[in-house]
């Protein structure tokens, strides 16, 4: 009993994280906050795996921490690329002349 108290928080930690990096992916502002907070939840199941020397949170924390970080890069790329895209837009629609 004793040791699914211990993996318990390490699991949910685990998935949370997985979820708002995959969340991450698909929402374009919010994106970024899910992403760092499924970073951190990532980190901290990983923390707890290795703690208690449980292999399945340490996987489970590892996989979100890493898609996390992935989705943060992506997140930050595309909020550029649409700011970008924006003011590129707004300088060729003022000097085309139209």
């Amino acid at each position: 009993m004793t040791e699914n108290t211990q993996t318990t928080p390490g699991l949910v930690h685990g998935v949370a994280a997985c979820v708002c990096a995959v969340l991450g992916f698909f929402i374009p502002v919010l994106g970024v906050i899910l992403a760092v907070v499924g970073l951190v939840l990532g980190i901290k199941a990983f923390g707890i795996g290795k703690e208690n020397g449980n292999d399945t949170v340490n996987i489970l924390g590892l996989i979100g921490a890493i898609l996390s970080g992935i989705s943060v890069i992506v997140s930050i790329f595309a909020m550029m690329a649409l700011i970008g895209g924006i003011g590129l837009l707004s300088v060729l629609g003022g000097s085309s002349g139209w």
